[in-house]
C-alpha cells in the first residue's frame, strides 16, 4: 500500500508525507515545511494490533476488500470537506458496508467518496478514488533510503537498513521524538530568576554576557552542525525560519511555567499567528523599500534575533539542544545595540513602518528585563556587590 498525500496540522503547517506498507512493516517519510528547515523524518514501524508487540502482524488491506461488503441503500448524504466553505456537499450515494466499514459509492461507477470506520475515522474523495493504473517507482525504494542510516535527519525506530527496530530494542536519545523532557534542573531554572553571572552592566555588556554563555553550549561543540552567527551577518526571514524550527522543537512544560506566571518569557502567539504576523511585517517592509536595509529593517532583525535567542535558552530543553545540534541550524547572537531610544520616538509619533517594527521590537526584546543591571543615573549605589 502506498499513500501520498499533503497533510495540514497546526502548528505544523503543511507537511508533505508518503506512507509505504509492505507486509508487516510500514515506513512513513515526512517532509517538513520551510520553517522546520525542509527536514525530513522517516518513521519506521512493526505494525501490530493495537500496538502490542504480541499480537499478531498487521498487512496492508486486501486488493479484494470490497468484495465482502453488502448493500444497505441507497441515501442522500452530505458529504464533509468538500466544499471551501465549509457547508455540506448533498450527493445520492449507495451506503456498502461490512462489519464496522462504511463506504459511500457513486451509483453505476462504483467511485468511492466516503469511507468511514469508528476506529480508523473518516476518509472523503473530492474527486473520487478510481485509478486504473498502478504506479510501481514507490515500491522499488523499500526499504525508503532516508530510512536508512545517513538518510533523514531525524529516523525513529529505524536499523541501520531502515527496518524497524524489534520493539524491546532501546531507541537512541539522537532523534526528534525520542528527545526526553525539561529535567527538574531546567523546571526550577525556569521558576527563577538568573543570577549575577548571567547579568550585564549595561545592554552591551549584558549581550557580551549572554553570548558567551550560549557560544559554550555543547550544542555548539567543535565537530557539530549547529552554530552560532552575528545577528547582523543574518536576515529576518532567516531568523524566522529558525523561530519556526523551534516552535515546533520547544518544551511545552516550560512555557506553561511561564504562561502561569505571566513571565515574560512566556509564547504570546501560536505559530499559525506569528507566520501571518511575520509575513506582514515583511511585505509592509519590503512595499516601504525598508525590506533589505535601513533602520526599520535593522530593528526588524534584531529584535527577531532577541526572540530567538531567548526561546533556544527558555524553550528548548537541554536533551533537545543536543537532538538539533545534529542539524543546520544557526542560532543568532545577540546583538550589542539597543534601539530603544529610536523606537521611543517612533511609537509617539505617527503611524509609519518603523512604528510597527518598533511595538513587535518591545515585545521581543525582554532580556533586560532580568539580565541587565543598568541603573538610572546618580544610582550607582543601588547596585549590587
Amino acid at each position: 500500500m502506498f499513500i501520498d498525500t499533503t497533510l495540514t496540522s497546526p502548528p505544523f503547517g503543511k507537511i508533505q508525507s508518503k506512507i509505504l506498507h509492505q507486509g508487516p512493516s510500514m515506513w512513513i517519510v515526512n517532509h517538513f515545511p520551510w520553517y522546520a528547515l525542509g527536514i525530513h523524518q522517516c518513521v519506521c514501524v512493526d505494525v501490530k494490533q493495537g500496538g502490542d508487540p504480541a499480537t499478531p502482524a498487521v498487512y496492508p488491506v486486501q486488493y479484494n476488500w470490497t468484495d465482502q461488503m453488502f448493500f444497505i441503500a441507497r441515501e442522500k448524504i452530505g458529504v464533509e470537506y468538500i466544499n471551501a466553505d465549509g457547508s455540506l456537499d448533498v450527493q445520492t450515494l449507495d451506503h456498502w458496508a461490512f462489519g464496522p466499514h462504511h463506504v459511500w459509492a457513486k451509483p453505476g461507477t462504483g467511485d468511492i467518496v466516503r469511507m468511514y470506520q469508528p476506529f480508523n475515522g473518516l476518509q472523503v474523495f473530492p474527486h473520487g478514488n478510481l485509478n486504473t493504473t498502478v504506479d510501481t517507482t514507490p515500491f522499488r525504494d523499500i526499504p525508503p533510503a532516508l530510512c536508512k542510516k545517513g538518510g533523514a535527519t531525524f529516523r525513529i525506530n529505524c536499523d541501520d537498513d531502515g527496518r524497524p527496530k524489534p520493539k524491546t530494542a532501546k531507541k537512541p536519545a539522537t532523534q526528534l521524538a525520542d528527545a526526553q523532557p525539561a529535567s527538574g534542573g531546567e523546571i526550577t531554572r525556569a521558576k527563577s530568576m538568573p543570577g549575577k553571572a548571567y547579568r550585564g552592566e549595561s545592554f552591551a555588556g549584558m549581550s557580551n554576557t549572554l553570548n558567551k554563555w550560549l557560544t559554550a553550549h555543547p550544542a555548539f561543540a567543535k565537530g557539530a552542525a549547529a552554530a552560532t552567527k552575528p545577528c547582523e551577518e543574518m536576515t529576518a526571514k532567516e531568523i524566522q525560519q529558525l523561530q519556526a524550527m523551534l516552535y515546533l522543537a520547544r518544551d511545552a512544560d516550560l512555557d506553561a511555567i511561564y504562561q502561569d506566571a505571566k513571565d515574560n518569557r512566556r509564547l504570546r502567539h501560536s505559530i499559525d499567528d506569528l507566520v501571518a504576523r511575520w509575513g506582514d511585517l515583511n511585505d509592509a517592509l519590503a512595499a516601504s523599500g525598508g525590506g533589505g536595509g535601513g533602520a526599520a529593517a535593522a530593528i526588524h532583525r534584531d529584535g527577531h534575533c532577541h526572540e530567538a535567542v531567548m526561546w533556544w535558552v527558555h524553550h528548548v530543553s537541554e536533551d533537545m539542544k543536543m537532538v538539533l545540534s545534529s542539524t543546520p541550524i544557526t542560532i543568532p547572537l545577540l546583538p550589542q545595540a539597543t534601539h530603544s531610544a529610536v523606537c521611543a520616538g517612533a511609537i509617539e509619533g505617527a503611524e509609519t513602518v518603523t512604528k510597527r517594527v518598533c511595538k513587535v521590537y518591545q515585545e521581543q526584546v525582554t532580556c533586560q528585563s532580568c539580565h541587565s543591571n543598568a541603573l538610572p543615573p546618580a544610582h550607582g549605589f543601588l547596585r549590587a556587590l
